[in-house]
């Protein structure tokens, strides 16, 4: 891999690792286009992805700190897919992690995020006309509990495919 090779990747992942699409499956189909086939593109394409929880936890820390009730929930939300993960790892690398198997997650994920916000566009208007007056809770104030936890953590598992992004599954 050349330095420019790391360079767009890198961009890459900085661009798209808080936007609502599948980094990783954009890294795939970057290396492909750029035909970097060593092993080393793993070991790099990790190391950033690092970086980019290391900008949350960094983001975080302070809720994390006040908050110990969300490690459990965020344990509970890891269950099903830290499962299913080790579960069929083997077979979603060697069948998935490649530039077509990625291209169709990115283009039937790009649908589903558009047909929900939609949905939830035209929930939120039809809510908001029955409750004129009446103040919503924020983000802040809804409170998960584990079986909510638990149900975020099943659909988690489809971001096991490469090109899927769960980035705004619950948003």
């Amino acid at each position: 891999m050349t330095p420019w090779q790391a360079a767009i990747l890198g961009i890459i992942e900085g661009l798209t690792e808080f936007l609502p699409v599948s980094s990783t499956g954009h890294m795939i189909l970057a290396s492909s286009l750029m035909q970097i086939k060593s092993d080393f593109v793993k070991t790099f394409e990790i190391a950033i992805q690092l970086g980019a929880i290391a900008a949350v936890f960094a983001l975080y820390v302070r809720r994390f700190l006040k908050e110990p009730r969300l490690y459990f929930i965020l344990a509970i939300a890891f269950v099903p897919t830290g499962i299913a993960g080790l579960a069929v790892y083997k077979y979603i690398k060697a069948l998935l992690f490649n530039p077509v198997s990625v291209s169709i997650a990115l283009i039937v994920g790009g649908i589903v995020l558009l047909f929900f916000d939609r949905l939830i566009e035209a929930r939120h208007t039809a809510h908001q006309a029955q409750d004129q007056g009446v103040t919503q809770p924020t983000a802040g104030d809804l409170h998960i509990t584990p079986k909510t936890a638990f149900v975020i953590g099943l659909f988690q598992t489809l971001s096991l495919v490469p090109g899927v992004s769960r980035a705004r599954a619950f948003e």
